[in-house]
């Protein structure tokens, strides 16, 4: 993807966030064609990547986005050619890249944050609600106001909404059209915080922070079930949730679990820039808990692999070590090995089943036994 001065959007990868900025603040950040594509191109960026973990989308200037460009909408029904043959064809061809690019959005296993100030109407609002998160200052506003173009909304205005904020109150914001304020998004279930006109930086900065005190896997699950559990019935949605529960067991660090309770330690909390207490605070949590996430000893000093480091034993991701370092077996008395020295005569395929067992499940470790 090629980012120049003059593009319509920038792509900004910065450690393990990707920042998205919709650079049309003469027409208020409105969705061109040439817009549309660019966002979906950078979508697809983000998906590929496995460092990036978050997505923050926000506006040049003081507004989000005004919606889709209507001075375009005439050349949805061109062809590659740039000939007016396609019609209804062209119109429904570009709602469903739009609806792909929402979806896509929705989809990515990243947690995405819109961060919203001045306007957010039609196909901006729809960019919100296609996001995990939406924090907007005071003077933000939204709506769909498409009605009153004699349209309507093509990839979230009516299906996302409703599911956000219900039927009755989606046809009011659809038929009525009338702008609305941040608080009533927040109110109503819409979008998640406002702050002050000034804030808005430094309320993304610290959500940013304490997401990135939370196990990364588990949020993914999280996510994924919530999404797809909204979308089906009750019974189904608790199948997915009893899957999810059986994949942590299995990979997360569930065995780990018991201990973190017993020793009180919990991620910082996402905490309001705006109130009496600063972001200084679930910053100074997260520091504490990576540090002491990264302090264990992780060695098995068996005598045919002594001091074997913790990069070859464990697999570390994300501030959380997820091996079979000694810490992490279970013994009978509900502590650790690390209350014992470990026996240096330990027979290696102990060692391989015990710690399969804790880290893949017991089923995996008894086939991956039997292979050896």
């Amino acid at each position: 993807m090629t980012d120049t001065a003059d593009s319509p959007l920038h792509l900004t990868i910065e450690g393990d966030t990707a920042r998205i900025l919709l650079d049309r603040p003469q027409v208020r950040n409105c969705l061109s064609i040439e817009l549309s594509d660019r966002f979906v191109e950078a979508v697809q960026t983000i998906k590929k990547s496995t460092d990036i973990k978050f997505v923050v989308i926000k506006g040049a200037g003081e507004t989000f986005c005004a919606g889709d460009d209507i001075t375009e909408m005439l050349k949805w029904g061109d062809d590659e050619h740039g000939r007016s043959t396609q019609g209804a064809n062209g119109v429904m061809r570009r709602v469903r890249i739009y609806q792909d690019m929402a979806n896509a959005l929705e989809e990515l296993d990243k947690m995405t944050i819109s961060a919203v100030d001045g306007v957010a109407v039609g196909g901006g609002l729809e960019i919100t609600m296609a996001s995990d998160f939406v924090i907007a200052t005071e003077r933000a506003v939204w709506g769909m106001p498409e009605v009153d173009s004699g349209i309507t909304p093509g990839w979230g205005g009516t299906t996302r909404m409703a599911r956000y904020i219900g039927k009755r109150r989606t046809k009011e914001i659809n038929i009525i059209g009338a702008l609305m304020s941040a608080q009533r998004a927040v109110d109503w279930g819409l979008w998640n915080r406002v702050v002050p006109n000034d804030q808005l930086d430094a309320e993304v900065d610290a959500l940013l922070t304490t997401l990135r005190a939370k196990n990364q896997q588990a949020c993914r699950q999280l996510k994924y079930i919530v999404n797809r559990g909204c979308e089906t019935d009750l019974y189904t949605a608790q199948g997915f949730e009893m899957l999810s529960a059986g994949l942590s067991g299995a990979v997360n660090g569930f065995w780990q679990v018991p201990r973190r309770a017993a020793s009180g330690r919990r991620a910082g909390s996402w905490r309001s820039t705006s109130g009496p207490t600063s972001r200084a605070e679930p910053t100074r949590r997260w520091r504490q808990w990576e540090s002491k996430q990264r302090q264990h000893a992780c060695s098995f000093n068996t005598p045919s692999a002594p001091n074997i480091s913790c990069a070859n034993c464990c697999r570390q991701e994300e501030g959380s070590c997820f091996g079979y370092t000694r810490s992490h077996f279970p013994t009978s008395s509900g502590g650790g090995l690390s209350k014992q020295r470990t026996d240096m005569n330990m027979n290696r395929k102990s060692i391989f089943i015990t710690g399969a067992a804790a880290g893949i499940g017991r089923s995996t470790a008894l086939m991956l036994m039997k292979r050896r």
